[in-house]
């Protein structure tokens, strides 16, 4: 549907752009958490962005590969908030914590994961790692 019938300056069918680590991190840590820019985004430009549950998993990890672990961790809370019946979600989450050395919050996680899906090995064979004596 063009903009002539609705008075858009856009196309209402266009594609949300991607969700990335540069759209959600302020040009500052100082300004405000990549959750908080995330915030202001859905608030402002709900429809010019993807807020699917895969683009904030994939947005988690390029925070994750960034080293930027507890802003992954934020961004990968607030994607379980948002979909909660999602095991992956919980997934990430786990793994994100597991690689911020939280080894009891990475267990939590893994264990909801399988909650929603006993059949996901990989949370299986992390839980295992994580909970094998040492």
């Amino acid at each position: 549907m063009s903009w002539l019938i609705f008075g858009c300056s856009r196309s209402l069918t266009k594609t949300p752009r991607k969700l990335t680590a540069q759209s959600c991190l302020p040009p500052s840590p100082l300004v405000a958490s990549p959750r908080h820019t995330l915030a202001q985004l859905r608030a402002t430009q709900k429809d010019a962005y993807d807020f699917s549950e895969p683009q904030l998993d994939g947005l988690g990890y390029q925070l994750l590969q960034m080293k930027r672990v507890k802003d992954a961790i934020e961004i990968l809370k607030l994607n379980v908030e948002m979909f909660p019946q999602g095991f992956n979600t919980y997934d990430s989450l786990g793994e994100a914590y597991m690689e911020n050395g939280d080894k009891q919050l990475a267990i939590q996680n893994y264990k909801k994961c399988l909650e929603l899906n006993h059949k996901n090995t990989g949370a299986i064979e992390k839980l295992k790692k994580l909970e094998a004596p040492p």
